[in-house]
């Protein structure tokens, strides 16, 4: 605010004169109205820093701390208070920590399919015929699957060679160390007694054989079984009902491998048909 006070480059004007500015009463009235009360947008002094009056500011230009209520927090009381919810142990009871996220004792976490990755529920190894396990672990199920079949009938005749009737490839990996693996043909003969040979093999070697030496018509049905024993490269095998010893192989049934059904003629005139085939597999870990 400029001087009030009377300058001696100006007049003393009092109120009133039609063509100068009161400069007689300009100091007072920059406190008080012209009937001599206070102007109220005038603060006096003494309500700064009283009850219901005004702040005041200290050196600084602050206001002092003393008129700062209680209930606002202070510089020191925030830092202390910082500092303790750091190093609580769990300062969200209602929460869990984001590094606690798919780690050990904490919460699963979705991937982008809003799905628990597998993972997380047994560990890895999973995969589209393993389920889930007791022990938490993948596994697979000791389950008869239908893996295959034929139900159209295949004719073998006019030659004396060892003929494909059926193949199938076995994926490496799929019996397990304690696997089964069988099928169940029928077969139908027909004409002389000369031998009509039914075989059963797996990677080229023969697992089960039987020549039918009957004539006239008649049909047959086969079920050869293979076993994987405690190895994923030893087998045992054998027929229903087959009186001869078992069958060992050395198949290493950890990379595919072609399952066969051939048929063989002892003379070339004679006819042997298969009719159907169905191939089951069982795993065993």
């Amino acid at each position: 605010m400029p001087d009030q006070r009377i300058q001696s480059t100006e007049k003393m004007v009092g109120a009133g004169h039609p063509s100068l500015s009161d400069t007689l009463n300009r100091l007072a009235l920059v406190e008080h109205n012209s009937d001599g009360t206070h102007n109220p947008a005038l603060i006096p002094l003494s309500q700064k820093a009283a009850a219901n009056g005004v702040a005041s500011l200290d050196a600084n230009g602050t206001i002092p701390d003393a008129q700062i209520p209680a209930a606002i927090a202070r510089d020191s009381e925030v830092t202390t208070a910082v500092s303790n919810h750091e190093a609580a142990a769990d300062p969200h009871t209602g929460y869990q920590k984001e590094s606690e996220k798919g780690a050990a004792s904490g919460y699963a976490g979705l991937d982008s399919g809003t799905k628990i990755p597998t993972a997380q529920l047994g560990g890895s190894g999973a995969d589209a015929d393993k389920v889930l396990k007791g022990d938490q672990s993948w596994g697979y199920p000791r389950i008869t699957k239908l893996f295959a079949f034929l139900h159209t009938q295949v004719s073998l005749t006019g030659t004396t060679n060892e003929t494909e009737l059926y193949s199938v490839v076995i994926p490496g990996g799929t019996l397990g160390p304690n696997g089964y693996l069988w099928a169940q043909a029928i077969m139908s003969y027909v004409s002389s007694a000369s031998a009509k040979t039914f075989r059963f093999k797996l990677g080229g070697v023969t697992l089960y054989s039987h020549a039918e030496s009957v004539s006239g018509n008649i049909s047959r049905f086969y079920r050869p079984a293979m076993a994987n024993r405690n190895s994923e490269s030893a087998q045992v095998s054998t027929v229903v009902l087959q009186t001869d010893a078992v069958i060992t192989a050395a198949i290493d049934t950890t990379v595919d491998q072609t399952l066969q059904i051939t048929g063989q003629l002892a003379t070339s005139g004679n006819t042997m048909r298969l009719e159907a085939v169905d191939i089951f597999i069982q795993r065993g870990a």
